[in-house]
């Protein structure tokens, strides 16, 4: 019997796998198309770099109470569940807007064997989400550090697994607090540190939906390193301003905090 050929990959699909829409079977095939396209990496960097910025501009409005007039049975629903119309609204205008694909990406396995190839596709995610929300110098967290705890029990909650917020103060870096962002393996949390010099450190946790580990891997893009590596339950993602000594202490410095049975 002949193997099945895979539908070909359009715009509609890059989209739903930024707004975590496919099945794990096509998820894994756009996943692969990702990594194999430049060209498609950026397109996707883009959309979700949109999605983002939208979702950062609306927030205020996400947040205001309904208006009596509008209190209908199809309006009551929880505050999750305008993810997806707000990623369809987000695709709508990031293909009106998209000024052209994002540069290269600079891998690194070792440094005295650098190659440059397409970083995998939730590096992708982080980096950009790191990007947008770094430099909001007015609500770069949507949960204070103050909230430890509600941010804790919030993130567990949506992501369905216990979310630790690791401790980098070793290396001078304090926790500002964090936020909820959509990735394409689900519900993602982005935690912010930063500095006395005012550096910003991002790290970006979400579901390893395939299940296998991934050894340390730096990326360089515009001017932003990222450490990225997945054990068997998350995937994640260090970033910061040309920091890749400290990206690699810090990454060190969460490995250690993590559950025996999540590490790699």
């Amino acid at each position: 019997m002949m193997e099945q050929t895979p539908d070909p990959v359009g715009e509609d699909d890059l989209q739903a796998f930024v707004d975590g829409q496919l099945g794990a079977e096509r998820h894994a095939v756009i996943e692969d198309y990702i990594a194999r396209h430049p060209e498609a990496a950026a397109r996707v960097q883009d959309y979700v770099a949109q999605r983002l910025l939208l979702r950062e501009a609306l927030q205020p409005k996400l947040d205001e109470p309904i208006p009596m007039r509008l209190h209908t049975v199809a309006l009551k629903t929880d505050r999750a569940q305008r993810w997806p119309r707000l990623g369809a609204l987000a695709a709508s205008l990031a293909l009106a807007v998209m000024s052209g694909g994002a540069a290269g990406w600079l891998v690194r396995g070792q440094p005295e064997r650098a190659a440059v190839q397409v970083a995998a596709p939730r590096t992708q995610i982080a980096m950009a989400a790191h990007k947008v929300f770094v430099a909001d110098r007015g609500r770069p967290v949507e949960v204070r550090a103050d909230a430890r705890d509600q941010l804790v029990q919030w993130l567990s909650t949506r992501m369905q697994a216990q979310i630790l917020i690791p401790d980098l103060s070793g290396l001078g870096l304090r926790f500002m607090g964090g936020r909820l962002l959509p990735s394409s393996a689900g519900p993602a949390a982005q935690l912010m540190y930063d500095d006395d010099t005012g550096t910003r450190v991002t790290l970006f946790v979400e579901s390893n939906a395939g299940g296998g580990t991934q050894a340390d891997q730096f990326v360089t893009n515009d001017q932003v390193e990222a450490l990225s590596w997945a054990d068997r339950r998350f995937a994640y993602t260090l970033a910061a301003a040309g920091r890749r000594d400290q990206l690699a202490q810090a990454g060190d410095l969460v490995k250690r905090q993590l559950p025996v049975d999540q590490s790699l």
